[in-house]
């Protein structure tokens, strides 16, 4: 994954608050200027990595357990 990819999924799990803990794909490449593909794409990695999940009833992602044990 080239740097800019990397940016660019470090920008996704920064929208993330406690506040906004779920967040779709649309909103998130609006919030970030990115196209839905983009977005889609990279919160996949995320999911795959751990990252992130998806709430299963609203379909939206947030961050999973593995985000926060980062920090």
């Amino acid at each position: 994954m080239p740097a800019l990819s990397v940016d660019k999924a470090l920008a996704i799990l920064k929208e993330f608050s406690a506040s906004e803990p779920l967040l779709g794909v649309s909103e998130l490449g609006r919030r970030l200027g990115m196209t839905k593909s983009t977005v889609h794409r990279l919160v996949g990695s995320l999911v795959k990595s751990g990252l992130a999940e998806q709430d299963p009833g609203s379909r939206q992602y947030k961050l999973a357990w593995e985000a926060a044990q980062l920090g």
